[in-house]
């Protein structure tokens, strides 16, 4: 039986979506086939392998800063056959440089063609109402027959603001009128009673 040589980062496979895109609150998985010098898949485990992100992102000035929530490594399984899982999972939304390396040499970026390391943009999760604000003149109310305009600005539950416009994460929003019954039922629009008092 002819084993295969020692791992070679320039010939190791990594696949997996958390290499390209991640949510905030949503752990990421990522698949490493170790390969030695001529290509072969390695048989059994016990490299030295990492996965880890210094936090350098050109978007977010406090990650050049070293702030500890734009530093991150990645959980590692060991499969024992040569094939490695890794995992992360991140709150701060932000792009992030993911390093993978064995025995601290970069493993090569077959997207790229080349050492450098994963851009992984992490996007902000669902709306979480309570983090939302509601803003513009709408708010404080207006004149009968006239357009009233308010902007609601979304976030997630870990206070990330959300920039993709919903186009992926849809939010469906209610808005209610309260108002005299009267001026509600003409226009169409929904009444929620005052608890406290019944006549507004």
């Amino acid at each position: 039986d002819v084993l295969p040589d020692a791992s070679l980062p320039g010939n190791t496979i990594v696949d997996g979506q958390g290499l390209s895109e991640a949510t905030a609150g949503v752990r990421e998985t990522i698949f490493i086939q170790a390969r030695d010098q001529f290509g072969n898949n390695r048989r059994n485990g016990g490299d030295t392998l990492t996965m880890e992100t210094s936090g350098w992102n050109m978007r977010i000035a406090d990650c050049v800063l070293g702030r500890p929530e734009c530093t991150y490594m990645a959980s590692i399984i060991d499969s024992r056959d040569g094939s490695y899982n890794a995992s992360y999972m991140i709150t701060y939304s932000a792009v992030y440089q993911w390093r993978i390396a064995i025995e601290g040499v970069n493993v090569w970026n077959h997207n790229l063609q080349t050492y450098e390391p994963w851009a992984v943009l992490t996007s902000a999760a669902q709306s979480y109402p309570p983090y939302c604000t509601f803003t513009g003149i709408g708010r404080y109310g207006g004149y009968l027959l006239q357009r009233i305009t308010f902007s609601i600005k979304t976030r997630d539950q870990f206070y990330n603001e959300r920039t993709d416009g919903a186009l992926w994460r849809r939010d469906n929003f209610e808005v209610t009128i309260v108002g005299a019954s009267d001026f509600a039922l003409e226009y169409n629009t929904v009444l929620v009673p005052n608890i406290t008092d019944p006549n507004t």
